[in-house]
């Protein structure tokens, strides 16, 4: 059902009712459960597939973002009743892993553990 009430009061409204504790909010993760579909959307697209058949002569399977979103969904569960273990599962992800390091690590090459430079 639409209201015809100004946004602001709609906002003030929602706030409000939301709003209960301080101490809850602080408490609460989201969880991006989107980024986590995109991430696996985008594995299984046609593009990205033909340029794994290209570089590397095969197909990739997209089990890590599956995993990923899997991961996710469960945590997008228990993110309200437990969001101590909501942010371990979505830390535990290959995604976060992958993307604190670097966004690239792993996906167009691997970090070497000492630069080339530092080397004698």
């Amino acid at each position: 059902q639409y209201s015809l009430e100004e946004p602001s009061q709609q906002t003030h409204i929602m706030s409000q009712t939301t709003n209960t504790n301080t101490s809850e909010e602080e408490e609460y993760v989201s969880i991006p459960l989107g980024l986590y579909w995109d991430e696996w959307s985008r594995c299984i697209g046609s593009r990205y597939q033909r340029d794994q058949l290209y570089r590397l002569g095969q197909l990739d399977s997209c089990s890590r973002p599956w995993k990923d979103f899997k991961k996710a969904m469960n945590a997008k569960v228990l993110e309200i009743s437990e969001p101590e273990k909501a942010k371990e599962l979505i830390d535990s992800t290959y995604y976060k892993k992958r993307t604190t390091i670097s966004p690239t690590a792993g996906a167009i090459w691997e970090l070497k553990k000492q630069p080339s430079w530092t080397l004698d």
